[in-house]
Formats: C-alpha cells, sequence, structure tokens
C-alpha cells in the first residue's frame, strides 16, 4: 500500500499538474459538501478519512469545522502539508479526537481490500447521531460509460478502470448500500449523480454533459454514488 500510493505509481510528477486540475474542478463540489455538513451542526468535528492532498480538509475548515484528515500515502500527506494542512498517518491515528461528529470518505472505499472494516472503525469513530458521507465511482453501469461504449471511444484507460490496481472493488448501489450496514450505519440518502467534467470541455461535450444529467434526474444512472448514513 505505502509504494501503490507512493509518487512513483499514484501522485507522478507528471500527473501532478493534471491532479491539481481535478482538484481545482472539485472545489465547489467540496466547498457545497461541507457548507451541507456544518449548516447541519455549526462547528462540527470532522475526519475525512483518506484526505489525499487535504483539499476537503481545507473545505471544511473554511466552513467552519474542526478538521482532521487521515491519509496513508506520505507523498500526498508532503503536498497537504507544503499548503500548510497536516495529514496523520493511520499510525498516528491515537492522535486524533476520540470521536466525530461527521466523517467524510470521497473516493476512497474503493481502494480498500476490505471496505467492510474500514467502515467499521468509522462507525466506532463517530458520536452517537454522528453522519459519515460517502462518494463512490459507480464505475461501469452508468449512463456515461453506456453512451461512451455505444459510440465506441474511450476504452482502456492508463488508471483506475477494471484493469488498475488501485480500485480493489467496484460498488453498485445495491452493494454499497449492504456494505454500510453490515457495518452497522442506518442509510439516509442515497443517489447516482453524473460527476464533474475534468479538463476544459467542448460544447458538445458540454451539450451531451447536459442532456445525461436531464436524464439522470429520472433514471438514476450517474457514475458516481453518494451516501449518506447515520451511526445507529
Amino acid at each position: 500500500m505505502d509504494r501503490l500510493y507512493s509518487a512513483e505509481f499514484y501522485f507522478e510528477p507528471n500527473d501532478l499538474p493534471e491532479y491539481a486540475l481535478f482538484a481545482e474542478q472539485r472545489a465547489d463540489h467540496f466547498r457545497d459538501r461541507a457548507k451541507k455538513m456544518t449548516d447541519a451542526k455549526p462547528g462540527l468535528s470532522l475526519l475525512d478519512y483518506g484526505a489525499a492532498t487535504g483539499d476537503f480538509v481545507a473545505a471544511a475548515s473554511s466552513a467552519g469545522a474542526q478538521a482532521h484528515g487521515i491519509e496513508v500515502s506520505a507523498d500526498a500527506r508532503a503536498i497537504a502539508m507544503e499548503r500548510g494542512i497536516r495529514l496523520l498517518a493511520p499510525h498516528e491515528d491515537h492522535l486524533l479526537p476520540e470521536s466525530f461528529d461527521a466523517i467524510h470518505m470521497n473516493h476512497v472505499l474503493e481502494h480498500m481490500p476490505d471496505p467492510v472494516e474500514h467502515l467499521k472503525w468509522c462507525h466506532v469513530r463517530l458520536a452517537p447521531g454522528g453522519r459519515i458521507c460517502i462518494e463512490v465511482p459507480h464505475q461501469f453501469d452508468n449512463d456515461t460509460d453506456r453512451l461512451r461504449r455505444a459510440m465506441g471511444v474511450g476504452g482502456r484507460q492508463d488508471k483506475f478502470d477494471a484493469f488498475s490496481v488501485h480500485h480493489t472493488q467496484f460498488f453498485t448501489p445495491k452493494s454499497l448500500r449492504r456494505a454500510v450496514e453490515l457495518a452497522g450505519f442506518r442509510i439516509q440518502q442515497l443517489r447516482t449523480p453524473i460527476a464533474p467534467t475534468n479538463g476544459p470541455a467542448s460544447l458538445k461535450r458540454r451539450v451531451i454533459g447536459a442532456a445525461l444529467r436531464a436524464a439522470n434526474v429520472f433514471h438514476h444512472g450517474g457514475d458516481v454514488i453518494e451516501l449518506w448514513a447515520a451511526r445507529q
């Protein structure tokens, strides 16, 4: 795991500008989510589990949360530290508060060899009534991928597809719900939105994206799964 999520294999130097662009594009998404959490409980204590380079920790802190982050990648933690955001390594979890009002996991659970065990850890660290917000890829059974295959575009990617060793789990709404319930949570909301477009988009791509989002209101075939749950 240490090697897989190192700069050599994950945060490669040539990939950093692309990753920075992706982080910038999801900044609004993170700000909206952090606001939703802090509006429900101002000043809440929050843990970003799998914090990458600290983008959500920064957004949650700006929204008024007492935000902490834990991240397995030493290189990602170093990038966060350069930005003034201290993230803890997994072996430093004893430095975290005993419990949290909320836990956030954004595109983390699909990397875990045993997702239920990680969810159980989160369940224990939540205060009574605390909530968890999870987002994972709805990677293949979604309208965007169906359209891509129908048009004969795309295909095998360099990273993060079925051939990648980074994603050890491929979730459907049903299987994610099952994993979260096995860990002791009560599901509050589950939806399948379409993720923001990465990179500059042509007019054609924007039109197709708008059409897919309109259809998704009724069909629920988006390419990510967002789930909110509460500690039982």
